[in-house]
């Protein structure tokens, strides 16, 4: 997605790099060993300080802002494309992000039944199986009730929620220009202290300004500063946010303001960057390309073989070779054995939904144009 386009390489490169971060966060914290390295490393004593930088880079919370980022934007760009009137435009914008969503979460949620169903068989008595296998937690997890099975999916949960808001900024943005895509951050921004403004909807209250930076990103007049944020300006935000999770506690809602900040910067760098090097060089290797691909599904399906590692470590040799190391080997093993399954669930499903997204979606009446023969004769007098 670059310009006008709708695909940009560095930003799949981001998003892989995300969801693999994603992966390896989890992992790490496995282990109940590094509960207390959630604080500030200046709060923590000198060796927890290796496993807090581990964290900081893979940070759970970045990778779910940039996508958050990343959503407000590509669907921003999305809409503009969109010019069949406020009613059919609506309808078709969330026709296409329901089916976009909802498949690949359905097969994931399958894939955790079937995991855990073939793991109490073997005789585990994991609580993440048992659930798994509860077919009313299955579908209140499926309807977005809540996330007790496959933990991952409040984001998705959060993306749903928020699509009447995304459309109603788009539909602002596009009248008033700039201002209105300014005018809807500031909203967002208001919102975190006044949560009212988002009907109070508990999954909304703190995405919903990343929602509306990505709709900031995507406006072309913009396209300058962001063009400006490449090279080293781009490795600086990057350690900035590294640093914020280091040495900040996540409660106030001032450093959020900063990580959100810090994510757009970063999102509408690689957008707009025109580099072949450095940060965007990385992001646009095949590997990094590749796990942009599929990283939808991988994120979604590295849940449920995240329990089975949970059960395999002791058989591995993993808890002997401390919480660091022991985490960042399950990471991995489970993004090495969920690439098969994603691969898979991208090529068939998430493929498939988006051309079913296509079909469903309300095509505009044609005006049928008179022959040049009958023009001539309706406009001849009688």
């Amino acid at each position: 997605m670059g310009g006008t386009s709708y695909r940009n390489g560095t930003l799949d490169g981001l998003r892989g790099i995300a969801a693999v971060s994603v992966i390896f966060y989890h992992s790490i914290l496995l282990d109940p060993r590094l509960a207390s390295v959630l604080n500030p490393a200046q709060n923590l004593e000198p060796v927890d300080i290796p496993a807090k930088l581990a964290l900081s880079i893979f940070s759970g919370a970045n990778a779910v802002l940039i996508f958050f980022v990343l959503s407000g934007l590509v669907l921003r760009v999305s809409a503009d494309r969109l010019h069949d009137g406020i009613w059919m435009d609506s309808a078709n914008f969330a026709i296409k992000r329901l089916c976009r969503l909802y498949p690949a979460i359905f097969f994931a949620l399958a894939f955790c039944f079937l995991t855990s169903w073939v793991a109490i068989s073997l005789g585990s008595t994991l609580p993440h199986f048992i659930n798994a296998t509860d077919l009313s937690k299955l579908t209140s997890n499926a309807i977005f009730l809540d996330a007790k099975v496959n933990g991952a999916t409040w984001t998705l949960q959060t993306e749903v929620v928020a699509i009447p808001f995304l459309f109603a900024a788009f539909m602002v943005s596009r009248k008033l220009g700039l201002a209105g895509s300014l005018l809807c951050l500031c909203y967002g921004l208001y919102a975190l202290w006044h949560p009212s403004l988002v009907f109070n909807l508990t999954p909304l209250r703190g995405p919903f300004v990343a929602f509306m930076a990505g709709v900031v990103i995507a406006d072309p007049r913009l396209s300058r500063p962001f063009f400006l944020v490449g090279g080293a300006w781009l490795s600086a935000t990057v350690l900035a946010l590294v640093a914020l999770k280091m040495f900040i506690p996540p409660a106030p809602l001032e450093g959020y303001v900063l990580n959100v900040l810090l994510c757009t910067v970063l999102v509408g760098g690689c957008y707009r960057s025109a580099g072949t090097t450095g940060i965007v060089g990385m992001l646009n290797t095949a590997p990094a390309l590749y796990l942009g691909k599929i990283s939808y599904s991988l994120y979604l399906l590295n849940v449920p073989i995240i329990w089975v590692f949970i059960g395999l470590r002791p058989a591995l040799g993993l808890m002997s070779i401390g919480p660091l190391w022991g985490g960042i080997a399950v990471g991995i093993l489970v993004t090495l054995c969920t690439i098969p399954v994603a691969h898979f669930s991208e090529a068939v499903i998430e493929q498939g939904s988006i051309w079913i997204g296509r079909q469903l979606s309300i095509k505009p009446r044609r005006r049928i144009e008179p022959a040049p023969a009958e023009m001539t004769l309706a406009a001849a007098p009688a």
